[in-house]
């Protein structure tokens, strides 16, 4: 069952982007960077929006396994609303990363509850508008979504 198949998503323009992801080398102590070539359909409206970001459904091609639209990757495209720098969305990235990895070290401890995080890369997608072409990418979550904080650090 695909939750985004009433998007139409099949019937959308394929792009091919650049995706930047973050491994994280315990040998080295350090975030090594590693990219490769994707192909993607993104709706071109976003779905939804928050204070700074706005959210683009997405299918993602696998690199190793079928090339089947049907059966691709459903994902999450974030983009700020306002013009940023590329390193924002790296910061942002390097974060969520750094924040997967404490809570993989956080749960070494067996505690009551374990906690993760969602895997993020990034995406520059080939033949757009330079402001227009990075992206934050996320595996979607099927279900409700509720958000419990802001970005002034409500929580």
């Amino acid at each position: 069952w695909d939750p985004w198949a009433d998007r139409k998503l099949l019937d959308v323009a394929t792009a091919t982007g650049t995706r930047i992801r973050l491994q994280y080398s315990v040998a080295l102590g350090k975030w090594e960077q590693v990219v490769d070539e994707i192909i993607v359909k993104m709706e071109v409206k976003p779905f939804a929006a928050g204070g700074m970001r706005e959210c683009f459904a997405l299918k993602k091609l696998s690199n190793w396994s079928s090339q089947n639209w049907s059966s691709a990757n459903n994902m999450v495209a974030k983009r700020y609303m306002q013009p940023v720098s590329n390193d924002v969305y790296y910061d942002d990235m390097l974060l969520q990363m750094d924040s997967k990895r404490l809570g993989m070290e956080y749960n070494k401890t067996h505690p009551p509850k374990q906690v993760d995080f969602m895997q993020a890369c990034l995406m520059d997608v080939h033949g757009m508008p330079e402001d227009q072409a990075r992206y934050c990418l996320e595996h979607l979550l099927e279900g409700e979504y509720i958000k419990y904080n802001s970005n002034s650090g409500f929580v």
